[in-house]
């Protein structure tokens, strides 16, 4: 999966079209951002990721004690660790912010459970995923906004979502990529990824345990 924008800069650094070919459209419109409970939201007005410039305001978050708040983030190696790294500068926050980094999907249970227990909790999350299926937005947590955008290594794109403002992060689309000379090789395989799409709103869905059935004997 090709992430345009957030991986063109890992996909240019690897050859481009030469290399790796980025093809067809799967998801359109990805969004990316912070979140914080939206019991603390209510409770401060914290509505800006800037806010947590403040000591008081970021200690809400502080999980280790050592006065700073912590911050859920992306997986090293991750593209959007470039952009969490590079904001924490731009905007100010290394005295006050530090990421809380490790396996996504290791460390986010631990926000989850954190939230439900009604503790201050700053995390970092994208969609379509099912994180937001059970933290949502505008119900349990809320998205911060950031007062200007900037971005990694000249990096550009729509930031600004109508209806959330600006959350920082380029709207994405996620693309398939694949190597280039098996691409001109399958030329039906290139084909059938230039036309298959998830719409976001599948994509997003819960999925529901289903009942077991027996196994059919025979094949259709």
């Amino acid at each position: 999966m090709h992430w345009v924008p957030l991986h063109d800069t890992f996909w240019k650094a690897s050859g481009g079209d030469e290399k790796l070919m980025s093809v067809g459209t799967l998801i359109k419109n990805s969004l990316q951002g912070y979140l914080i409970d939206k019991k603390t939201a209510d409770a401060t007005g914290i509505k800006y990721l800037e806010d947590l410039k403040d000591p008081e305001k970021a200690k809400l978050f502080d999980i280790d004690g050592n006065g700073k708040a912590d911050l859920y983030g992306c997986e090293p190696g991750w593209g959007c660790e470039r952009v969490i790294e590079h904001q924490l500068d731009a905007y100010g926050l290394r005295d006050t912010v530090e990421e809380k980094q490790g396996g996504y999907f290791a460390i986010i249970p631990d926000a989850i459970e954190r939230i439900k227990a009604g503790k201050p909790t700053l995390y970092y999350t994208w969609t379509p995923l099912w994180v937001s299926a059970i933290l949502r937005p505008g119900k349990e947590v809320v998205w911060l906004n950031v007062k200007n955008t900037s971005l990694p290594d000249a990096e550009t794109g729509n930031t600004v979502v109508e209806g959330l403002g600006n959350l920082g992060f380029p709207v994405n689309d996620q693309k398939i990529i694949a190597n280039t000379t098996w691409l001109k090789a399958n030329p039906k395989a290139k084909k059938f990824f230039e036309l298959v799409q998830i719409p976001i709103a599948e994509s997003t869905r819960k999925i529901k345990r289903l009942p077991m059935v027996k196994r059919a004997t025979s094949r259709s």
